[in-house]
């Protein structure tokens, strides 16, 4: 693909100005990008794509366009690299909000794709992560760009905030696998994995067990609750926590997804929202 910086004398203001574009062309289609200057006709010289000397602010305005000029080649030779077609639509269209975004850009479109397919979950770990990285002005940052520095100045911002070594390992498993789905979305060119040379699983400790005794759940269970409207919501959370109890901890999301179908035989055969795993469990009480 060919790019020319082209003064568009079939366009004329009112002032008298010809604006400027940024000529693509390729296969003998062309695509014109207006470059948001204007200048007078004879302002330009076309063999050298310069603005001349005597124009006002002409060295500002010649290296605006030197450096958008090198910005779309940059965007080719990446495309190159990454052996994409150089087309018009992987250039300017769809495709290129994937290529030619950065790690928070990057970020945003997952969050968006993970709620359109009702993982919510995922998308609200995704959205904490990038919002880490924003306030760290790491997100500005492109995936050519995210390598063991990168990592090692997220951990030290976020140890700063006092966020603690759970905390650390579920945003760096967030950002492992975002960048792992950039490199297979050939989103760029990956030449060193830093992820390989940073030990994620240092961040994670066990954490104290936390639970309540039977002898609870019997209180909970045996507890006389007022017979009202504005206890029915307290009532209803009861009942929930007891049946949850009874199906060996069954989240609230798979409860929400129960019907009566799915009680036979004595029997609950329901499939996890989260894995997608069949489960069958018999009813029962409280042990």
């Amino acid at each position: 693909m060919n790019i020319k910086i082209v003064q568009r004398k079939d366009r004329i203001y009112a002032n008298g100005n010809c604006p400027l574009f940024f000529r693509f062309t390729q296969k003998r289609q062309c695509k014109y990008i207006s470059s948001g200057i204007s200048i007078p006709q004879d302002c330009w010289n076309e063999s050298e794509q310069r603005i001349i000397p005597s124009y006002p602010d002409s060295e500002s305005l010649n290296y605006q366009l030197k450096e958008k000029l090198a910005e779309y080649q940059k965007l080719i030779d990446k495309l190159t690299v990454l052996e994409i077609e150089v087309t018009f639509d992987t250039l300017f269209g769809q495709k290129s909000k994937y290529i030619n975004c950065t790690v928070s850009e990057y970020f945003q479109q997952q969050i968006a794709y993970m709620k359109s397919i009702g993982k919510v979950g995922t998308a609200s770990k995704y959205e904490t992560c990038r919002h880490l990285l924003e306030h760290c002005n790491l997100g500005k940052k492109r995936f050519e760009q995210v390598d063991l520095q990168f990592l090692q100045d997220f951990e030290a911002y976020m140890i700063r905030k006092g966020n603690g070594s759970n905390s650390l390992a579920t945003s760096f498993s967030v950002l492992r696998a975002v960048y792992n789905k950039a490199v297979k979305q050939k989103v760029f060119a990956e030449t060193d994995n830093p992820f390989k040379q940073y030990n994620i699983g240092k961040f994670w400790k066990p954490t104290r067990k936390r639970a309540i005794t039977k002898e609870d759940v019997r209180k909970i269970q045996s507890l006389e609750l007022p017979k009202s409207m504005e206890s029915y919501s307290l009532s209803f959370a009861r009942d929930m926590f007891l049946f949850s109890y009874c199906v060996a901890g069954i989240n609230f999301k798979d409860i929400a997804t129960l019907r009566y179908s799915d009680i036979q035989n004595g029997r609950i055969y329901y499939q996890r929202h989260k894995t997608g795993q069949a489960k069958i469990f018999p009813g029962t009480e409280i042990p």
